[in-house]
């Protein structure tokens, strides 16, 4: 991996994981590494400066909306990037075979993806498909990527519980965080097909976006209160100031030119 990266053939060290539940990989008769040599992949990558990331599949069967935010606070924790896939049912694989599907009450929608299993329900791959979007939106496209960290390693709140709870008041509040409710209306709950539901895709015009890329300084207002509100944490001061400036400039900016340098009051990097 080291060699190719040098090279530039590719970008980032890649670990297949799909899950980290060993019942759900008994399932689907699979193995992973062992977690030591997973770890030592991770500490390989990191000291190269090499980006780590791990394939996770959605919809899997045993999978439950608890395992799926297990696996998402694993990579979270490892500094490793989820790349998540729904999972389709090709017609040659084991998954299609009749009696497997019965024995783990497997049902493909007319689409050719899983739709539920013996441990989950339409309604529940619905909110594991929902995390998984608010953990591409906030962590891999750099939204609250660095606050988040702060929040965990500060103040022990885990990463994807505040997705989850975004996910829950952004729809039961939608008047008290109203920046949040739009994210959810015109950018996450999107028709899905076309290739956008395997590979769980976020896409936005720049007109559908603009709201929120013209308004970060107030949406990041909003998470904080929602961060007091739901966990009792109020976060001030230049600390504070260094991590979301951190996540403003790490999101995609159109007409910018790399690399670019920002001064920030904090070693953020380092930390």
């Amino acid at each position: 991996v080291k060699m190719w990266c040098d090279g530039g053939l590719i970008t980032s060290g890649q670990i297949s994981m799909q899950t980290t539940d060993d019942q759900i990989l008994e399932n689907v008769e699979r193995s992973n590494i062992k977690m030591s040599e997973y770890r030592k992949m991770i500490t390989f990558f990191h000291k190269e400066n090499i980006p780590a990331v791990s394939d996770i599949m959605l919809g899997l069967p045993g999978q439950t909306f608890e395992t799926c935010k297990k696996d998402l606070q694993f990579c979270f924790d490892h500094k490793v990037l989820a790349m998540i896939f729904a999972t389709s049912v090709m017609p040659n694989a084991p998954m299609a075979d009749e009696s497997y599907k019965r024995k783990f009450q497997i049902t493909v929608g007319s689409d050719g993806f899983v739709e539920s299993t013996y441990s989950f329900t339409p309604d529940e791959y619905a909110r594991m498909f929902d995390l998984c979007l608010a953990y591409k939106l906030f962590v891999k496209h750099g939204l609250l990527k660095y606050l988040l960290y702060f929040v965990q390693i500060e103040h022990g709140v885990r990463a994807m519980d505040v997705l989850e709870r975004w996910l829950a008041v952004s729809a039961a509040k939608p008047d008290l965080y109203p920046i949040s409710a739009r994210i959810r209306r015109d950018l996450l709950d999107r028709d899905r097909s076309r290739g956008l539901k395997d590979w769980l895709s976020i896409v936005w015009t720049d007109e559908q976006a603009g709201f929120l890329f013209d308004s970060i300084d107030l949406f990041h207002a909003e998470m904080l209160e929602l961060l007091e509100r739901e966990y009792g944490v109020r976060l001030e001061g230049s600390d504070l100031e260094a991590v979301l400036l951190a996540d403003r400039e790490v999101m995609a900016k159109k007409g910018r030119e790399l690399p670019t340098r920002v001064p920030v009051p904090h070693d953020v990097a380092g930390y």
